[in-house]
């Protein structure tokens, strides 16, 4: 079998060593790399991530957001409840607790899964599809720090009724689709 190429980005198929020799030299004055050596596909672009989508709340009606600073992938400026994606080989749950403790610096007490989401954009011009695991998270409010002031401005508690502006895209219909589950 001889070597095939899917696109210009990644090379497919099963070739004999003397094969691959050959199509390499054919190829002496042009860059391109087996699949095995480059080919990352991007979670949310190339394929459909997963991510954890968590409200973190008090118990009193209090939810705690971050603004997203520059340095976040996007959405720079906007506030946004707290989220991460889920690696391959780790557990909804163990996601959900780490991120919650990397970006507020506190434990989980308590969760409940309100539900899933896609959520379709655009970042950069190239349309992106995750599926979004959404959970409203109870959490000691006096514990909550902005774990990563790398990534965060600021982070505020807020109710429902006073939400920050501008918020996250996707924020207004998370709200919608959840405020009976929230209040």
């Amino acid at each position: 079998m001889f070597l095939l190429k899917a696109d210009a980005s990644c090379w497919y198929g099963v070739i004999h060593i003397t094969e691959y020799t050959n199509a390499l030299l054919a190829l002496k004055d042009t860059w391109v790399l087996p699949c095995w050596y480059d080919c990352r596909m991007r979670k949310g672009f190339d394929y459909t991530g997963v991510t954890i989508v968590y409200f973190c709340h008090d118990g009193n009606g209090n939810f705690v957001m971050a603004k997203r600073s520059a340095n976040c992938r996007d959405e720079h400026g906007t506030w946004d409840p707290g989220g991460g994606g889920l690696e391959f080989g780790d557990t909804v749950e163990r996601t959900l607790r780490k991120e919650i403790r990397e970006e507020y610096s506190t434990d989980v007490l308590d969760y409940e899964f309100l539900g899933f989401r896609d959520a379709h954009r655009e970042h950069n011009g190239e349309k992106t599809h995750w599926i979004a695991l959404d959970f409203k998270v109870l959490v000691d409010r006096d514990k909550v720090r902005n774990g990563e002031p790398h990534k965060f401005d600021e982070v505020a508690w807020f109710t429902l009724d006073a939400l920050p502006s501008p918020l996250h895209s996707l924020m207004p219909y998370f709200i919608e689709k959840y405020r009976d589950s929230l209040s």
